[in-house]
This record gives C-alpha cells, sequence and structure tokens, in this order.
C-alpha cells in the first residue's frame, strides 16, 4: 500500500519554475499517493491561472490561491493543515531544492523513524553555490542566535532557517497549529513551539 505524501509548494511568481517542477514531483505516484498543495501569494506573472489549468485535469494537485495574505511562514502553515497525506514535504519552487533530497528525506524519516528531516545548506557534505558572501554571513549569525534560543535536543541541527522540510504530520500537526506566522522562520518556529519533543535529523542540499 502506497503512504500518502503531500508536498506543499509556496509560489510567488514562479510561473517559469513551476511546471517543470510539478511534473517531476507528480512522476513520484509510482511510489507514492501524490498530493501536491501549491499555495500562492497572489502572484503576478499569472502562477495561480498556470496551476488552476493544471488542477482541472490533475486531480492530484491543489491550488490555494490566497488574498489578504501573505508570507512564506503563513503559505507553508495553510498548506500544511489543507494537507491530507501521512508524510508533509515542503520545498522551494524555485529550484533551490532538489526532488532527490525529498525522496532521501523521507527514507530517512521512514528507516530512523523520525518526527521530522531537513534539507541543510551547512551540513558537512552540502555544497553552496551563488550565495553571496554577504548572505552566508547573515545566515550563520541567524543560525548561531537560533541555535542558543533552541532547546538542547537540537542542538545537532546545522540549518535552522531551512526552507526543505520532511514531516510526518501526525507528530507534528499539533505543533504547527501553533506556529506564529509572523515569527522568524517555519522550521525554526517549530522547533521553538514543539520544546524539544520532536525528534529529527538532516540530510545534505546541493
Amino acid at each position: 500500500m502506497k503512504i500518502n505524501l503531500s508536498v506543499i509548494l509556496p509560489t510567488f511568481n514562479e510561473r517559469n519554475n513551476i511546471l517543470p517542477l510539478i511534473d517531476e514531483l507528480l512522476n513520484l505516484s509510482k511510489t507514492y499517493e501524490i498530493e501536491l498543495i501549491v499555495v500562492d501569494d497572489r502572484s503576478m506573472d499569472g502562477t495561480s491561472t498556470l496551476v488552476r489549468e493544471l488542477a482541472k485535469v490533475d486531480r492530484r494537485i491543489r491550488l490555494i490561491n490566497r488574498l489578504g495574505r501573505a508570507g512564506l511562514s503563513s503559505a507553508i502553515k495553510e498548506g500544511c493543515l489543507c494537507a491530507s497525506g501521512e508524510i508533509l514535504a515542503i520545498m522551494d519552487t524555485d529550484g533551490q531544492h532538489e526532488v532527490s533530497v525529498i525522496l532521501n528525506g523521507i527514507k530517512k524519516l521512514i528507516n530512523n523513524k523520525l518526527d521530522f528531516v531537513i534539507g541543510s545548506r551547512f551540513h558537512d557534505k552540502s555544497a553552496i553555490k551563488g550565495l553571496s558572501d554577504t548572505r552566508k554571513g547573515g545566515s550563520n549569525l541567524a543560525n548561531s542566535l537560533a541555535r542558543f534560543s533552541l532547546p538542547k535536543t537540537y542542538i545537532h541541527l546545522t540549518d535552522f532557517m531551512s526552507g526543505c522540510m520532511i514531516l510526518d504530520r501526525q507528530s507534528c500537526i499539533s505543533f504547527i497549529e501553533k506556529i506564529d506566522v509572523n515569527g522568524f522562520k517555519f522550521f525554526y518556529e517549530l522547533l521553538a513551539v514543539s520544546k524539544g519533543k520532536l525528534k529529527g535529523k538532516e540530510i545534505a542540499l546541493t
């Protein structure tokens, strides 16, 4: 029996990127019962129109077209709350995250009976390309502050600002409901509200 997988895809002006990503994710239907949830923050480039047309002919695709609310954390939270899958995967739609990372994360989540797996930019096997020294410095500072402020059970993590996540819905959903969408970052907020109760690991990102 296939595992139900919901992939949450926050979008803002991603018309040129979303179609090949959706095509690649739909190929996972050979292994999983797939649900793709595109949460669009009123893109001006026709992203939502494109996704709506796709959803008309493929019930595996769902569109949440948001009006009067915006922001990455709130988009991720809304997508998670609307999802029906046993496993929730969150990834950027601008090409930063590869589908192969999601697949590896799901295997790690299941095999190790974890609550979450994240893709880390700062894992010792990760490779960062095209990120300025200023951006790297800002991310390193944010991660240092996050590590200091979070429960010690999460001290092994290296990327508290990650936007690439695989979550066990059952163990995470009650904490997701409590996340302040005006907060720092979705994953950081998830760890903060969970108060050290979640078990997780990370994998390398390129």
